[in-house]
């Protein structure tokens, strides 16, 4: 083999991986765009009904899922891991207090896609939504309201701040 044989072989493996890359990332822009959308449609749906359907959450699991298993293996215990853990504490939250079955499943989708800013996203949404509620306390006024739009100024909040 010549040098010049040598020198495209490794041309060659050099724009393969590049174009594998460019694959991989354009596969997590994709998923992140739907999970930006199922936000999004999400809080419309919150907002204007307090109903938000249930296909939306399996879409956001399904696309993460999907990225996870292309994109970074490697990564899915510690994604599964966090996100179980941020939805038994988010059902508990709904037992003992008034949070609905979607802001569940959207708040631990969020930790789903985000890891660890995502525990602060709900985190954030929490502590923005404890004045309406001591509000509505003090007024003697409960009712519920939509948590979806919290959580996604939390989402917004959590990559402004950290």
């Amino acid at each position: 083999m010549t040098g010049l044989t040598i020198m495209r072989i490794v041309l060659s493996i050099g724009s393969s991986v590049k174009r594998g890359i460019a694959y991989m990332e354009c596969i997590s822009y994709i998923s992140h765009i739907i999970f930006i959308a199922v936000l999004i449609i999400a809080t419309i749906k919150d907002i204007a009904s307090l109903y938000v359907p249930l296909f939306l959450s399996i879409i956001g699991y399904s696309t993460r899922i999907i990225e996870l298993v292309i994109v970074t293996p490697h990564n899915i215990p510690f994604y599964t891991g966090i996100t179980m853990i941020s939805f038994i504490i988010l059902l508990l939250v709904a037992y003992f207090g008034n949070l609905g079955g979607a802001d569940c499943l959207l708040g631990s989708l969020c930790v789903f896609y985000l890891g660890i800013q995502g525990l602060w996203a709900i985190i954030i949404s929490f502590v923005l939504a404890i004045p309406y509620a001591a509000w509505m306390k003090i007024k003697n006024n409960e009712h519920e309201y939509p948590f979806v739009p919290y959580i996604v100024v939390g989402v917004i909040l959590s990559h402004i701040i950290i």
